[in-house]
């Protein structure tokens, strides 16, 4: 049997495998296109995510989940109501009692001294403590 007469006999069963070998590459190459724009979508979300944790340090005056970045302390003695109220724990309500118990007391002596303001406990104490300062 010559070649042409193998392939005339087996042509049904060649281009069956044929067939296959072109799909089975063509889902290859789906899968392989599918896992890059997955990929280029995970580098987005993660560029995303970057971006919105910036701009939440910026806003919370660098803490986010317990981790600080703030370069400064905060001095309680001069702080503006809105830099007080970027502390956690702090709200306007309790950065306007800052300013209050500070004029009405000559200012903070030391750090301590803000669990004098009714509200202001050591919880909220442990959270400030490494963010604020009484200018020393």
């Amino acid at each position: 049997m010559d070649f042409w007469q193998f392939l005339d006999k087996y042509r049904f069963y060649i281009g069956g495998f044929l067939i296959v070998v072109i799909l089975i590459g063509g889902i290859f190459l789906a899968i392989l296109h599918l896992q890059a724009q997955n990929q280029k979508q995970m580098i987005k979300v993660e560029n995303a995510f970057q971006t919105e944790i910036e701009n939440l340090k910026s806003d919370s005056g660098g803490q986010v989940a317990g981790v600080t970045t703030v370069s400064d302390k905060i001095n309680i003695n001069e702080a503006s109501l809105e830099e007080l109220d970027k502390l956690p724990g702090i709200g306007p309500a309790y950065a306007q009692k800052i300013i209050d118990y500070r004029e009405q007391n000559d200012g903070f002596k030391n750090v301590e001294d803000l669990e004098k303001i009714k509200g202001i406990g050591s919880k909220t104490m442990e959270k400030l403590h490494d963010l604020v300062t009484v200018g020393e």
